[in-house]
This record gives structure tokens, sequence and C-alpha cells, in this order.
């Protein structure tokens, strides 16, 4: 089961062929937009595909309860709380939860069993092997969450299937936390140290930082928003061999809306920028109609983006949860001059 919806909400995907990996780190100049035409569009399309995955997916779907926080990703009655699957949203969740360890601290220190935090960890095992650590500078000492503190998840090989497994680690710095009816929202900036993630024969690494901002709007809504920094962010894409480096360039945004209920789905609009080694060029992602994926399907079901190269075009419609359209516009005068239906599997393999 998959749970990221943007055009490519299931897993990372890559390109299908050709371009070598690069080194992880400082993003180059942006390139000249690309010129999107019949001969390309299949690759262009895959290339989005694998870009917006690669960061949507980061973080495996974490679901380790942080028994500290007295909460998990469970609700008293057994329904799954906030996000689930394989999802950025749910690693953001993590963090929530790791933060809420810190703010339980305060308490248990005004009853005077604890002295203030300065830097703790705890480690929690992950559901198949491997583990993930939380690590809190608490820079104030004010044993609660406040602006400057930091949050560091590492994760040691960690699986919560056979199929997955996570390395590498996240640290956010705060600059805005708070709690109301015990739903949890905070802001500030996410930092990728060589984040790998595996699915399958699939895999994404991640190096670079974000600004985020995270919303739980009820038990079964959260809200994530994220945009690449100054200094942008780079990640390498592989599969079957073939590997591709994608530099996100600064101002990139993702928006994830995570819905848990009778019907749990994934809504996600992309907007900005990104360079492929394989492509050799530079796309501009616009949505147009907001990607929509049920927890249940493989991939969207419904939404629309445009991607915008070199006086050209290439739409991006999702027909079902099994059928997407491809509308080339060749010369940006606003006509769509050729269309063709294909299979979501074909576009995005496995």
């Amino acid at each position: 089961m998959r749970s990221m919806p943007s055009l490519v909400l299931s897993s990372g995907l890559l390109v299908a062929c050709g371009g070598g990996g690069g080194d992880a780190g400082t993003t180059p100049a942006p390139a000249q937009l690309l010129s999107i035409s019949a001969s390309n569009q299949d690759s262009v399309g895959r290339a989005t595909a694998g870009a917006v995955s690669s960061l949507a997916g980061a973080g495996g779907g974490m679901t380790v309860t942080t028994a500290a926080a007295g909460r998990s990703n469970a609700s008293s009655t057994g329904a799954t709380r906030g996000p689930s699957g394989h999802s950025i949203s749910a690693l953001a969740r993590t963090v929530a939860d790791g933060l809420l360890q810190v703010q339980g601290r305060r308490a248990a220190l005004a009853a005077g069993s604890a002295r203030a935090l300065g830097v703790a960890s705890e480690t929690h095992p992950c559901t198949v092997s491997g583990s993930m650590t939380i690590g809190v500078a608490d820079t104030d000492h004010s044993a609660t969450a406040t602006p400057g503190d930091t949050l560091t998840l590492s994760f040691n090989q960690c699986r919560e299937s056979a199929l997955d497994s996570v390395s590498g680690s996240i640290t956010v710095t705060l600059n805005a936390f708070s709690v109301a009816s015990g739903l949890v929202s905070f802001g500030g900036t996410m930092a990728f140290q060589q984040l790998s993630v595996t699915e399958g024969t699939r895999a994404a690494s991640l190096n670079g930082a974000v600004s985020l901002s995270y919303t739980e709007q009820s038990t079964t809504v959260t809200a994530l928003a994220m945009t690449v920094g100054g200094n942008g962010l780079t990640a390498s894409v592989s599969a079957g061999g073939v590997t591709d480096t994608v530099s996100f360039h600064p101002a990139f945004a993702i928006n994830l809306t995570d819905t848990q209920g009778a019907t749990s789905f994934s809504t996600a609009s992309v907007n900005g920028s990104f360079s492929s080694s394989v492509l050799g060029g530079r796309v501009q992602i616009e949505t147009s109609v907001p990607v929509v994926q049920l927890e249940t399907q493989l991939y969207p079901s419904s939404g629309t983006l445009r991607v915008v190269g070199s006086g050209s075009a290439l739409r991006l419609q999702a027909l079902s949860a099994n059928t997407v359209r491809l509308d080339l516009d060749a010369n940006l005068d606003g006509v769509y001059e050729s269309t063709k239906d294909v299979a979501w599997s074909t576009l995005l393999p496995g």
C-alpha cells in the first residue's frame, strides 16, 4: 500500500534510461529550460515522477510509537491517526511525537522528578529490523520545545517491512511549536543528511534543506508544506541499475494533506523547477488540479500537473488509478497538438 499523492505518489521511481549519478550537495546553477517534444515527452514524465517521489516519499512512513509522549499513530479506537504508508508526512508525524516527548518532560521537571533537558536521545526498534534514534537538543534548557531547539531522527537500516529500508538522518530546527487540544503544529527547517530510502529495487537519497510547516488540523487530517531553501536540495534516485541526479531549485514547493477515515487518501500540489542529469535540462512544474490518491491504490486517481519547458509544455492528467493522459503543447500556444493515454504502470513501472 502506498499513500503519496502527487504525480507519482507511489515510490521512488525514476526516468527510463541513461544518465549517471553524481554527488549530492551543492546545487549547480539552474540549467536551461528543456524543449519538450514528442520524442522526449515520456522521459520528461518519468523524470518528473522520479523527482517528485524522491522528495514526497522520503522517510518511509515510520510508525514508531513514542511512549514517552503518551501517544502513537493509532487512536484509542484503533483507527489510524495521521498519515501512513510511504509519505514524508508520516515522518513529520514522528517529529511531532518526538517534540511532545520534550514537552512532556516539562511536567516532570515541574514535579521535581527531572532535571532540565540539555541533550537527550532515545532509540526505538523498527518493526522488522534496525532502529531509529530520536535526539533532542534543548538549547535553552527549558524542558519544553522552543524556537532554536533541534530534533534529529537517525535511521540505522530501519525496516518497517521486508521490502523497504531507511538510513541516514534528518534534523529539524524549530522556529515555532504549539499544542492545542492535543493537536500539534510546528515549523522550522528540515535538513536531510544522506537520507536514503529503499523500496524493493528502487532507492532515493536526499541531501539539503527545506523550510516546513506541519499542522494537525484534526485527529484525522494533517497538512505539511515544504519549500526548498536558497542552497537547493539534491536527490539521487535509482532503479534497475539506472541513476539520475535531480537538483531542486530554490522555492520548489510541495504541499501534502493526509486524511484518514473510512476512505483514507492524500492530496498533493507541487510547484517549482528542477534539473535532471538524465534529461540534461530543467523543467518547471505547475499543479493545475491537486493530485489525489487513495491509500488503497497504487497510483493517483485524479489531478493534473503541467510541466513547462522551453517554448513547450506537457500536461499529465490522472484519468483513473490505472490510466494517465499525456498532452503535448510543442510550441506553448495553449493548444495541445497530441494526446495519448497510457497505463500508470507504463509511466511508473513497479
